[in-house]
């Protein structure tokens, strides 16, 4: 499964839910503070939330494993705020699961101000999923993370390999220094 990144494929599932469930749970706790719908209606919010933080820890897994690959060409520390990001992400959206979890187990007002707490926390988790993404695009159209998988540069770290080129490291402070192998003679 080396040759097929599974994590870019997978990413977009939380991402897309992040950025989906801080419009539905604000319609949902707006309604139940006025009384259209019963602390029942939250629970659809908090499974949702169920997903997405599944969702987030699969993919944190997966892109964790595509790091152990993409290593081999990025300069140590490159991928470090995407992964920062990731933990945030994470972190976050379990956090805000446990207040939309409130919402269901707490009585009358106590579980609305908890549900819109939650509410509040998922607008909160789809900024910080904003900069998660932006870090990932960083990665694969401006440091080349992706240049792995694909068949020119495999047969060009190929060869670079096989002409005993090392990549080289770089700091992070160094800037936007990358390694990159010869060019294939044609």
């Amino acid at each position: 499964m080396d040759g097929v990144p599974l994590h870019p494929a997978l990413v977009h599932v939380p991402l897309g839910l992040a950025f989906l469930i801080p419009f539905l749970a604000l319609a949902a706790v707006v309604a139940w503070w006025k009384g259209a719908v019963t602390q029942r209606a939250w629970r659809v919010i908090v499974v949702l939330q169920l997903v997405l933080l599944g969702a987030g820890l699969y993919v944190k897994q997966t892109g964790e494993h595509d790091l152990r690959i993409v290593r081999r060409m990025l300069p140590r520390g490159t991928v470090h705020p995407h992964s920062e990001a990731a933990d945030w992400f994470v972190w976050g959206a379990g956090a805000t699961l446990v207040l939309a979890g409130l919402g269901l187990v707490l009585k009358d007002r106590k579980a609305r101000w908890a549900a819109t707490a939650a509410t509040v926390a998922t607008f909160v988790v789809a900024g910080i999923g904003v900069r998660l993404g932006h870090l990932g695009g960083v990665l694969v159209y401006q440091k080349g993370a992706a240049m792995i998988y694909t068949a020119d540069s495999t047969m060009a770290l190929q060869r670079a390999a096989a002409a005993g080129w090392t990549a080289p490291r770089t700091t992070e402070g160094e800037g936007e220094k990358r390694a990159v192998p010869p060019a294939a003679p044609r």
